[in-house]
């Protein structure tokens, strides 16, 4: 694909006059972010638990959901949690757990099969439930569109009280307490929780407003951030405000986590955790949530059930957690195996139409539920389109899950065909939805027809985002030292891209098995210093590159360690040659 070069304008001149103290590129990045005043500066390169939280109850229905719960503990009522299957929801669970187990008060969790009954609350659990005895069930990262199922459960004498990170599509659910900062009439000021980081205000929110009866501890809320720091990057929210807290304590907490299930499956990961008391600083990033833990659990509701992450999460027992861990490794294995199946599959589907369509709808009875989100994701990826990928059932029905390009929503795009759908919901980037396969070609069509309106020429081609165009001459430690103050990096505060024109090439080494890798040893013309940029995974573009060669290229700023020493690199992530017009991306 080709990236459509996106340089980011330079902030106002007097805001540039106001922040002289910092390089150059700095006031770029803080700009961007929406740091323009000194506060908001410190607060965010110095981010502090207890001045940047906000009052859990703040949140609308905060306290009724307090106080139902309390309610409900005097009066021995029997209480369900019912939570999302994915990372968020088992790590919601796990949150609002600790506190009934903090009172010693008994309860029940409901993991939903995610092949079986798909996200949402389903009405034959709330079934069961009732039958079994439920009085209060609170559903966690999930339930706001699920006015139907809610109103069952009041009509019959079951509270529910909802906590829910998902727009309000429907109207507010008839609960007993509605948890939601999208919600009609909430002022809270920080608007993109995940399910878990509104499980732990709800934690936070119990545990201060804890009767005499059944007073629970405080002390315990830092102890799981591990877990809402795990929620908050897999969920993919921005990570700014009160998630930037949650990440930077949290991975800090994930150092010296207490949870066997969490040190075991970092173990097996090859993750080897560091932490320093004194600066609260961590080896582990991002990354380590994003790309091994997270993966990892979510593999438990994709291949067998959701109740595998939260034991491991939740067990004592270190022999039934080893094999839990021996367990999602393979499921996760597994899952990447069949993932790339469906992808070769989609791919032909695909290109047995007459052209890529602008919004990509394919399905098959062959593709499970539990991972069509996955599969969407990466052809929305590849092809650059909004995509719904689904799984027909032998039932007439059609689940899928949806994702989206940059400037397109989902919501919008799925309120469009409302009319077609049983049921559907989620944010702009992604969603799901179910519908009949009568009605599959007639959705396709809408869908299509919809994105035709939407979708211009330009939003089609990938944006490439650089914060800034800098010269060799530019990049130092004392840069390195202040670019590592804007970690953790994730939605909202991506690692920052920056642009050099004009290097020549010099040196071409290939590394790795096979010479997968290619390192390039380039030379700035303008201020004669070179410095080694990194194209991982070339698949065959080394050929492309020749000595003497004049390239324009885009990159991230890297650290190397060998040998006890360490050096600066750059890691490529577009380039063009000069003596063509020619762009290839990595």
């Amino acid at each position: 694909m080709k990236y459509r070069w996106d340089l980011s304008p330079a902030p106002p001149s007097d805001f540039l006059s106001e922040f002289k103290q910092y390089f150059s590129i700095i006031p770029q990045l803080l700009w961007e972010r929406g740091l323009d005043s000194a506060e908001k500066i410190d607060r965010f390169f110095k981010p502090e638990y207890e001045r940047d939280l906000h009052d859990p109850f703040l949140l609308k229905d905060m306290r009724l959901a307090c106080e139902r719960i309390h309610k409900a503990v005097l009066a021995k009522e029997k209480i369900v949690i019912y939570s999302d299957y994915d990372v968020d929801g088992v790590s919601a669970a796990t949150v609002l757990s600790e506190y009934f187990r903090g009172i010693n008060y008994p309860f029940e969790i409901y993991l939903p099969d995610r092949q079986k009954e798909g996200h949402g609350v389903n009405q034959n659990a709330l079934e069961q439930l009732a039958a079994a005895g439920a009085n209060l069930i609170v559903t966690l990262d999930c339930g706001t569109t699920n006015n139907k199922e809610v109103q069952w459960a009041k009509d019959r004498g079951v509270d529910m009280i909802v906590v829910d990170h998902h727009k309000v599509i429907v109207g507010r659910p008839a609960a007993a307490a509605f948890i939601n900062p999208h919600q009609t009439g909430d002022s809270y000021p920080f608007k993109d929780l995940c399910g878990t980081g509104l499980a732990f205000k709800l934690y936070l929110g119990l545990t201060q407003s804890s009767p005499p009866t059944h007073k629970a501890s405080e002390g315990k809320s830092k102890w799981l951030l591990d877990l809402v720091a795990l929620a908050t990057v897999a969920d993919m929210v921005p990570l700014l405000g009160e998630n930037r807290v949650f990440v930077k304590y949290g991975l800090f907490v994930l150092a010296k986590t207490k949870r066997v299930g969490l040190q075991m499956l970092m173990e097996s990961s090859g993750i080897k955790a560091r932490h320093n008391l004194e600066t609260l600083s961590t080896n582990l990033d991002a990354m380590t949530l994003g790309f091994s833990l997270g993966p990892r659990l979510n593999a438990a509701s994709r291949m067998a059930h959701a109740n595998l992450a939260y034991e491991l999460l939740n067990s004592p027992d270190e022999s039934k957690i080893q094999e839990l861990v021996i367990t999602l490794n393979q499921n996760n294995r597994e899952r990447q195996r069949i993932t790339e199946k469906i992808l070769k599959e989609l791919d032909v589907a695909i290109l047995k139409r007459s052209q890529i369509p602008i919004f990509i709808m394919e399905g098959s009875p062959a593709w499970p539920l539990t991972l069509v989100g996955l599969v969407a994701a990466k052809a929305s990826e590849k092809y650059y389109r909004p995509a719904l990928i689904f799984e027909k059932r032998d039932d007439g029905l059609c689940r899928g899950s949806l994702r989206s390009v940059n400037g397109f929503s989902l919501i919008d795009a799925l309120n469009y065909v409302s009319k077609y759908l049983v049921k559907y919901g989620g944010h702009p980037a992604a969603a799901g939805s179910t519908f009949k396969a009568e009605d599959e070609e007639t959705i396709r069509e809408k869908l299509n027809e919809y994105a035709q309106k939407v979708l211009t020429p330009e939003l089609l081609r990938k944006k490439l985002n650089i914060n800034a165009e800098v010269s060799f001459g530019e990049i130092n430690w004392d840069l390195m030292g202040l670019l590592e103050k804007f970690e953790p990096f994730g939605l909202a505060n991506p690692k920052p891209r920056f642009l050099t024109k004009n290097v020549e090439v010099r040196k071409l080494v290939l590394l790795g098995q096979n010479g997968a890798h290619l390192k390039i040893f380039a030379h700035d013309k303008k201020t004669g210093k070179e410095f080694p940029i990194l194209f991982f995974r070339h698949n065959g573009l080394a050929e492309d590159f020749k000595i003497g060669d004049t390239l324009d290229v885009v990159y991230e700023l890297d650290e190397n360690e060998w040998n006890d020493s360490k050096e600066i690199q750059l890691k490529l992530v577009d380039y063009k040659k000069l003596d063509s017009v020619r762009t290839t991306s990595c």
